[in-house]
C-alpha cells in the first residue's frame, strides 16, 4: 500500500463516524480508531474494491462471520451478536476489545477479506420510509391515488412496503395499521405530513446484487450492515425482514445497473399508473462522475411519462445528481437533503422536500 492510499484510508476511519459515536456506537468508535493505526487492519481494508466503501464493508464482513456463529471471545463484544446468540455479554473495555477485535481479524483474516472483496454495502434502513411516507403523502394531496413504486439500488426491498408500516406523522397521528410489527417514530422538526398514502399497486427494486428478505443468508448480511451498538435498529430491521418475507409475492427484484438499467425497472410499471421513483443513500455508491448520467435517464423517462422522483442522499451527491444548486448548504451538517424532482406533462419541476438524519431519527420538512 502506498503512503498516499494509507494516508486517505486512516483519514476516512477517523472520519467515517459522526461527533456522537462515542455515545451512541461506542463498538465502532474504538476499533475505527484501533483501524487507523493498525497497518495490519489497514491492509485488510484496503481488500474492499471501490466504489463500495471501506469501512461499511470491513466491519459488516466480521459482523456477518460473529452472526453465523463463529465462536470467538469478539462475539461477547458485540451487544447484536450477544442477543441473537444468546451469549453472555462482555463488560465494555476499550482495550480488551481491541486486544479481541485484532485476534480476530487475524484468525479469520482469509475469510474476512474474501467477504470484502465480494460484498456490497446495503443496508435498507426502515425508518428512512417515514420520508417516502411523507413525499407519498404529498401525491395524495396532489390528487395522485395510485402510483407503482420503484427504489433504485432496493437492497432486498424493505423501503417498497411504507403502508404496510406504522408511521408517526407527528402529534398522535399515524398511517398504517395499529398492529403492524414495524412502528417509525422520527422527531418532527418541521410540519407534519399528511396521513393518507396512495395506494401502492406495483413494488420494482432495483439493485445490482438484490437481496432476498425471505432468504436467511442475505438477511443476515442485512444484518452485518448495521451497527452492534444499535439494537433498536435490529428490531426493525427483523420485523421489516419478517413482513417483507410475508409480501414477497408483491415485490419485482431486479438485478442491475442502476444507470444502465433503471429505464427497465421504471419500464414494469404500467403506463396508465404514476410512477414513483426513490433513491435512499445509494447513488452515493455510484463514482461520481456517473451520478449525473442517473439523473439523465430520470430526465429522459420523465419527458414521456409522468413521475416523481424522491431522492434521499447527502449534499455532496444530492449536488452531483444536479438536484440542489451547486452553492446550496444544508441547515444539519451531516444530513440526508430531501428532494423531489416532478415530471408533469414533459414539464419538470424540483423542490427541496426538507432535510432528515441518515437514519431517519428526524425529519424536518419544509
Amino acid at each position: 500500500m502506498d503512503e498516499d492510499f494509507r494516508a486517505q484510508l486512516v483519514r476516512y476511519f477517523l472520519t467515517w463516524l459522526g461527533p456522537d459515536a462515542e455515545r451512541t456506537n461506542p463498538t465502532y468508535a474504538v476499533l475505527t480508531k484501533l483501524i487507523a493505526r493498525s497497518d495490519d487492519l489497514l491492509e485488510l481494508a484496503a481488500e474492499v474494491p471501490p466504489p463500495q466503501l471501506s469501512a461499511n464493508v470491513l466491519f459488516a464482513s466480521i459482523h456477518d462471520l460473529l452472526l453465523s456463529g463463529v465462536e470467538h471471545p469478539l462475539a461477547n463484544r458485540y451487544q447484536s451478536v450477544v442477543r441473537l446468540r444468546g451469549l453472555t455479554p462482555a463488560v465494555f473495555a476499550a482495550d480488551d476489545l481491541e486486544r479481541d477485535f485484532v485476534a480476530f481479524a487475524s484468525q479469520f483474516r482469509e475469510q474476512i477479506a474474501a467477504l470484502c472483496r465480494t460484498g456490497i454495502t446495503q443496508t435498507n434502513e426502515l425508518a428512512r420510509t417515514a420520508m417516502i411516507a411523507a413525499a407519498l403523502g404529498d401525491l395524495r394531496e396532489e390528487g395522485i391515488l395510485d402510483v407503482g413504486i420503484v427504489d433504485a439500488g432496493c437492497s432486498a426491498g424493505l423501503n417498497c412496503f411504507p403502508e404496510l408500516y406504522r408511521i408517526n406523522h407527528g402529534d398522535d397521528t399515524f398511517s398504517g395499521p395499529p398492529t403492524s410489527s414495524v412502528v417509525l417514530n422520527p422527531k418532527y422538526l418541521g410540519r407534519r405530513p399528511a396521513t393518507g398514502l396512495p395506494k401502492l399497486s406495483v413494488r420494482v427494486g432495483l439493485d445490482q446484487h438484490p437481496l432476498d428478505p425471505a432468504n436467511p443468508l442475505d438477511a443476515r448480511w442485512l444484518e452485518a450492515c448495521l451497527w452492534p451498538d444499535d439494537l433498536l435498529r435490529f428490531d426493525r430491521l427483523a420485523a421489516g425482514l419478517a413482513l417483507a418475507a410475508a409480501n414477497r409475492s408483491s415485490l419485482q427484484l431486479i438485478e442491475g445497473d442502476l444507470v444502465d438499467d433503471l429505464e427497465q425497472a421504471i419500464a414494469q410499471v404500467p403506463a396508465d399508473l404514476h410512477v414513483f421513483l426513490v433513491n435512499g443513500w445509494s447513488t452515493a455508491y455510484l463514482p461520481p462522475h456517473r451520478r449525473p448520467a442517473f439523473a439523465e435517464v430520470v430526465d429522459h423517462i420523465g419527458h414521456s411519462r409522468d413521475l416523481t422522483w424522491l431522492s434521499m442522499e447527502g449534499r455532496g451527491v444530492a449536488r452531483d445528481l444536479g438536484v440542489v444548486a451547486s452553492g446550496w448548504e444544508p441547515n444539519e451538517k451531516g444530513s440526508t437533503v430531501l428532494t423531489v424532482r416532478r415530471y408533469r406533462s414533459q414539464t419538470a419541476t424540483t423542490t427541496i422536500l426538507g432535510e432528515s438524519h441518515p437514519h431517519g431519527a428526524w425529519l424536518n420538512l419544509s
